[in-house]
Order: C-alpha cells, then structure tokens, then sequence
C-alpha cells in the first residue's frame, strides 16, 4: 500500500512536472530538498546545541549583517530584473500564462524562479547564525525556513515563470524593507533601541499588506478566464493564509504582558548584554 502511495506521487510529480525542472538540481526531484531541509534541523536540534552546550557564543552579529545585505542584494536584483522584463519583455503583471519552452524569453522566466528557490534556500543560514547570537532558533523563524523552501521547490518543479513570479516581487519588496531595517539596528546599538517602538509595528504591518496582496492576486486570477493557476493559485492561498495565521498568533503571544525571559546577546562593542528572547521572532537583533 505504501509503495502504491509513493508510485502515484512519483507519477504526478514527473507526469506533470514542467519540463524545464529537469534543468536544475533542486526542482530535478524532491530529494534535494528534502535532505536540505533533513541538514537543516539536525544542525539546528542537534549539531549547535550540542557543540556550544556550556561554551560561550561567538559574536555573529557583523557577520548576520553582512548576511542580510547580501539578501538584500538578491531581492534588488531579482525584483529589478522581474521589472525589466515588465517593462521590456512584455511580462503581463496581471496574468502571466506559464509556457513550458526551452527557448529565449520563456526560459529566462525559468531562470529566474531557480534563483528566487535557491535564494530562499540560502536563507536557512541565518537561523544558524541567529543561533550562535542568541543561543536559540525562534519557532517562527524555523517555521519559515523549513515551509517556505519546500512550497517554493514543489511549486516551481510544476510551474516555472508565469504568474507566481510576481507573488515572488510582494515578497522581495517586504523582505527588502526588512532587511535593510534589520542591518542596520545590528549594526548599531543606538540606532536599535531609537527604532525600537517604530521598526517593530511597521515590520508587522509591512508583513500583513504584502501577505494580503499576494493573497488578492491570486484571487482576481479566478476571475479571469484566460489565465489558466489552478494549482499553484489554490497552494499559494493555502501558504499565504498559513503564514499570516501563525504571524498574527506569534505576534499576539509576544505582545502579552509578561515577564520576559532573556538571553545574553552581543552588543558592538563586543561585549554581552540581556535581551528579550520573544524580541527575536521577528526581529533578529
């Protein structure tokens, strides 16, 4: 029975597979995700917590920041390149139809939604970096890293390009804001606790517009006729609605009066101080 199940899923997956999936090792088969993501909780469960069990943290935090920058980069570049196609190549922002070629424009398309699950993929290195900041992966920031990657590499292995590309530029836009806010209240102690009533209600509010966006894009894609998602338009839905549930929950729970539990983090002046561990699920610093 249970190797029935898996022939029935291995027969959708490359019965209905785009095509140009097989040109790129995370969209070939589900594999490589799947052990990617298998690493990923083991070094966070396992590896760091066992190996710095007792020792001091090293101080990540220039180290984050650099990392946030070159996230930063990816989403200019990714959402500079989705508007030069808008712009040049005739990309539709309303309904974009996926068109399985191999050739010119169309595969430049799939190009592009590999870099957007690879670059998704790179963001798991910041838990382990948040990790040896604070000594603890958040649930939500785990939550993200695990979900996020998988949907994007099971939804780009049947759709590469087309609509779900411009989901992929509300999402940029967000994270882009985040990042740049986020770096630089690492970079600097002042600056962090001047932003602090500010950052933290427009990280929140930001994160809802995006999310809501997306998720009315892809319904007005139910009213029109000529734009064939069905699919990835009702998984898209699903993820949407998922993330801005568990947003909304971790953000209630963190806003309840109560004693905060705190963590030794490093300042910039290298040196360790408390902070509120529940000011990490959505802000890492």
């Amino acid at each position: 029975m249970i190797s029935e199940f898996y022939k029935s899923l291995e027969d959708i997956w490359y019965d209905y597979g785009d095509p140009r999936a097989q040109d790129f090792l995370f969209t070939r088969t589900p594999y490589p995700i799947l052990i990617t993501i298998g690493i990923y909780i083991f070094i966070c469960e396992v590896v760091l917590p066992t190996f710095f069990k007792g020792k001091k943290y090293p101080n990540a935090r220039y180290v984050l920041v650099l990392t946030y920058v070159m996230q930063l980069f990816s989403c200019i570049v990714a959402n500079g390149y989705g508007l030069y196609m808008a712009y040049k190549l005739k990309y539709n922002l309303r309904c974009e139809p996926v068109t399985p070629s191999f050739e010119g424009y169309h595969y430049k398309l799939a190009v592009l939604t590999y870099y957007w699950v690879c670059f998704k993929i790179f963001e798991m290195v910041e838990s382990f970096l948040v990790y040896l900041l604070y000594g603890v992966v958040p649930t939500f920031i785990n939550i993200h890293h695990i979900l996020l990657p998988l949907c994007l590499t099971i939804g780009s292995h049947f759709y590469m390009g087309g609509s779900p590309l411009f989901l992929g530029m509300f999402y940029n836009f967000d994270h882009a804001f985040n990042y740049t806010f986020i770096a630089l209240r690492m970079y600097s102690d002042d600056y962090r606790r001047k932003s602090d009533t500010w950052f933290k209600k427009y990280q929140f509010l930001s994160a809802m517009i995006s999310m809501f966006l997306g998720l009315a894009f892809f319904i007005q894609l139910e009213k029109r006729d000529d734009c064939d998602h069905t699919i990835i338009k009702y998984i898209a839905i699903a993820i949407y609605v998922t993330f801005i549930i568990l947003t909304i929950y971790y953000r209630a729970n963190n806003c309840k009066k109560k004693k905060p539990t705190t963590v030794l983090v490093h300042n910039t002046k290298d040196q360790y101080e408390k902070a509120p561990k529940e000011d990490i699920m959505f802000d890492p610093t």
